[in-house]
């Protein structure tokens, strides 16, 4: 029998990495949102949520950075605005800046930025007065869009718009196909993606457990953070309230993963983590890495495929 140190849920708060403190029961965009920054001016927007981070959003930054300097611009506040359930991000906050770094040699070795605005301020422009404000106000050098991008008030522009308005305020754009899921299966029937890689299909493989899935939708294994403040390690398992989990976990189970910490040393260590519906335990014969591991406030999980 593995004994077990059980550890207290912690306040799902994220402050790390100069990011602004944000409840998890925001929407899935959390970031810290400003609708006025100035490095914004003279780069190229892609437009979209961008909450996965998945393959069909890097080929919209991939897209941008041939015009110019590759921005993602988002909104922040749709769900309180209107009335979604809230839910935890595919991807922590944590790892946004790790994702985009990574991005850097898709992009002509420039690394994307990440703006946001507040959905609540522009929520009722139309589709050129949105365009006029990223041309008179936010300076862009130009817009990205996929084929299937809305905007404006009550969705009302469509890909084709956003080309006639950034044609009409000075600004390059391009429409970017979208990246389609090479293992194309029916959603809930419900799903508006038309079999192209999305957050939707990301968060059902996670629902699923198929981690080969997410690794494929997302182009990179997917990184799951944990809160371990006050933990320490008993004999050879360290037991954590699911609570503690800071993005979306795959489904119950067993998974072999790859322990990441927060001084990006090279080691690679590997344990076994079984999650369960109230709890996640963190199993391994090696001691020494539990001990590690109980000394850090926090520590991010790569699940190997």
């Amino acid at each position: 029998m593995y004994d077990t140190v059980h550890c207290r849920p912690r306040v799902r708060r994220l402050n790390a990495m100069g990011l602004a403190e944000l409840s998890l029961a925001e929407d899935t965009n959390s970031m810290a949102a400003s609708d006025l920054q100035s490095d914004v001016a003279g780069g190229v927007v892609a437009l979209g949520k961008f909450e996965g981070l998945h393959l069909g959003h890097r080929a919209l930054v991939e897209r941008a950075s041939e015009i110019g300097k590759p921005i993602m611009l988002s909104l922040s506040g749709m769900a309180e605005v209107l009335g979604w359930e809230p839910k935890l991000p595919v991807v922590a906050a944590d790892d946004r800046a790790r994702v985009l770094e990574s991005w850097g040699k898709h992009c002509h070795d420039m690394v994307p930025q990440e703006h946001v605005l507040e959905f609540a301020k522009i929520r009722k422009l139309s589709p050129e007065q949105f365009v006029e404000k990223l041309a008179k106000e936010l300076k862009v050098k130009g817009a990205v869009a996929g084929a299937d991008y809305r905007f404006g008030f009550r969705a009302a522009g469509k890909a084709s718009d956003l080309v006639e308005l950034c044609e009409k305020y000075g600004l390059q754009s391009a429409i970017v196909e979208p990246i389609m899921d090479s293992k194309d299966t029916p959603l809930d029937g419900t799903a508006k993606d038309k079999g192209q890689v999305s957050t939707t299909r990301i968060r059902n493989a996670l629902a699923e457990g198929n981690m080969k899935r997410v690794t494929e939708l997302l182009g990179r294994q997917h990184r799951l953070y944990l809160d371990l403040k006050d933990c320490v390690p008993s004999g050879k398992t360290i037991t954590l309230p699911i609570g503690n989990v800071l993005n979306q976990p795959p489904a119950t189970g067993s998974y072999e993963c790859s322990v990441q910490f927060p001084d990006l040393s090279d080691d690679i260590s590997v344990l076994q983590v079984i999650i369960r519906d109230t709890e996640i335990s963190l199993e391994s014969q090696d001691s020494t890495l539990l001990d590690r591991i109980s000394k850090q406030d926090r520590i991010a999980l790569d699940f190997l495929a």
